[in-house]
């Protein structure tokens, strides 16, 4: 799960008056998306599975509640492909993109295909069982910065 702890967003996670909203085109949005998948190594690709890969226009309150997120990007639902009986579970994982929170919250539209990109990347990271603590400890072996800082 990707979640937004900003201060300036109200209660439901949203700026109640936004005068700045870029919005693209329905198709450009999906290709980042498909641009994201992609992009994953061959051997993440075939253990996908069955995940679903849904672009939303908003989170919903429950799902903001489910996670105690003020605001979300992306949000993955079902049993991690780390799990014994993964392969069975009655529900197909699923993997929601938050179209309108990107859109809010992307000053340009490169931006905005980035944060696409990393979240649909995160939301997969958690599909195969990988915390957001284990998340941010990668970004900032990757950045080259101290764990404590």
């Amino acid at each position: 799960m990707l979640a937004l702890r900003n201060p300036h967003l109200g209660r439901s996670g949203y700026r109640s008056s936004v005068t700045d909203t870029r919005r693209v085109e329905d198709e450009q949005f999906e290709d980042w998306v498909l641009e994201a998948i992609d992009a994953l190594p061959q051997a993440f690709h075939e253990r996908l599975g069955s995940v679903a890969i849904v672009v939303a226009e908003w989170p919903t309150e429950e799902q903001l509640r489910s996670v105690g997120a003020h605001g979300l990007y992306g949000l993955y639902s079902g049993v991690p492909r780390n799990v014994p009986g993964a392969d069975w579970a009655p529900t197909p994982s699923r993997i929601t993109i938050f179209r309108g929170t990107i859109e809010q919250h992307a000053r340009t539209t490169e931006a905005m295909r980035a944060q696409v990109i990393d979240t649909v990347h995160h939301e997969i990271a958690h599909h195969f069982g990988i915390s957001d603590a284990r998340l941010r400890e990668l970004a900032r072996e990757r950045d080259g910065t101290q764990a404590g800082g």
